[in-house]
């Protein structure tokens, strides 16, 4: 069997018409976003997290999206799922009744801390799950490496903010962009798609081959690029 030296990484963001992230559950949004109710809005949000529930991909989230979930709360309600998951949790925000109840939503999980925690012992930890520790400090490069040797994953799609966009891209790690665009222009509401990892650091242009469009009946846009791994100064 041929050794995977590097998973294939798909990036996916929901963008609005000007460029600010979106999503079902956007702090930033929310109090301006009636619209997130609406069914048919939901029903084509919810075709772009369908997509991630193919078995032979990881989807990579951080652990602060599912905090925003409730998931540390007693009265979360698990509901299963095909999704294999890998949750950053750099922080430590995740408690241990969280990974579990996470673990209860998916098929396989890995759960990554920059160190060893006692309050969440492997010994606790549902069958479904792993623990991987990594240094915050880490590449995105050698991350990705990682998952390939010691798990086997081959695909990855990746949901982050905007900082982390840029990261993963920067690092040349993403092999693929897929941008939902909603019907929408947020303009100081929302919070920029990609930005700069800090003030020194400037996010690299990255030329993009597009590969299809699709057009919704609901007005949204799904746009799925290759990214040419190649700076452009």
């Amino acid at each position: 069997m041929r050794k995977i030296s590097k998973p294939e990484v798909t990036l996916i963001v929901s963008s609005s018409v000007d460029g600010c992230l979106v999503g079902r559950d956007s702090d930033e949004l929310d109090r301006h976003k009636e619209w997130k109710d609406s069914p048919i809005i939901r029903g084509v949000v919810q075709q772009f997290y369908d997509f991630s529930t193919t078995t032979d991909i990881y989807n990579l989230i951080t652990a602060s999206t599912m905090i925003r979930l409730g998931l540390n709360e007693d009265a979360f309600k698990p509901k299963k799922g095909l999704l294999n998951l890998i949750v950053l949790d750099m922080q430590d925000e995740l408690t241990l009744q969280g990974i579990s109840h996470l673990s209860s939503c998916v098929t396989q999980l890995i759960v990554v801390f920059s160190h060893l925690r006692s309050d969440v012992p492997e010994t606790k930890l549902p069958k479904n799950c792993r623990i991987l520790v990594m240094n915050a400090e880490m590449r995105p490069a050698k991350i990705m490496s990682i998952f390939a040797r010691t798990f086997g994953i081959s695909k990855i799609t990746i949901q982050s903010a905007g900082k982390l966009n840029s990261l993963w891209l920067n690092a040349n790690t993403v092999d693929y962009l897929t941008i939902i665009v909603y019907p929408l222009v947020v303009s100081n509401n929302g919070t920029p798609t990609f930005s700069s990892i800090n003030v020194a650091q400037h996010m690299t242009v990255k030329p993009l081959q597009l590969i299809s469009a699709q057009i919704f009946d609901t007005h949204y846009v799904s746009l799925r690029y290759k990214v040419v791994n190649t700076t452009v100064r």
